[in-house]
């Protein structure tokens, strides 16, 4: 038998709202299941951190909520950092290695 979910997370593999449970033993005892993907079970303190800031976490007698659908995945660019901004920059910076390595020739006389 599966271990009962103690909460849920939206992967940010697929976007679906997955059951975050927890294993019977281990080092890491955080896992999420996704009916896509499969069971997603980092075996790092770093998934584990991220896990425990991004789920929610049911409370005791807490039923499974309906999914938000305006709800972001986590991880997931701000609307500012994403391409195809209309406020980005036009034109790309640049540094004293792009002069160094340009092909402009300038006419020294």
């Amino acid at each position: 038998m599966a271990n009962p979910a103690i909460g849920e997370i939206r992967c940010p593999f697929t976007g679906e709202v997955s059951e975050v449970c927890r294993a019977k033993s281990g080092k890491f005892p955080m896992y999420y299941r996704n009916s896509q993907v499969g069971i997603i079970h980092g075996k790092a303190s770093g998934f584990q951190n991220w896990l425990l800031g991004n789920a929610t976490i049911f409370s005791p007698g807490q039923k499974k909520s309906e999914p938000e659908e305006s709800h972001k995945v986590p991880g997931e660019l701000p609307d500012d950092k994403k391409t195809g901004n209309d406020n980005a920059p036009d034109e790309k910076e640049t540094g004293l290695l792009d002069w160094f390595f340009s092909d402009d020739e300038e006419d020294e006389s």
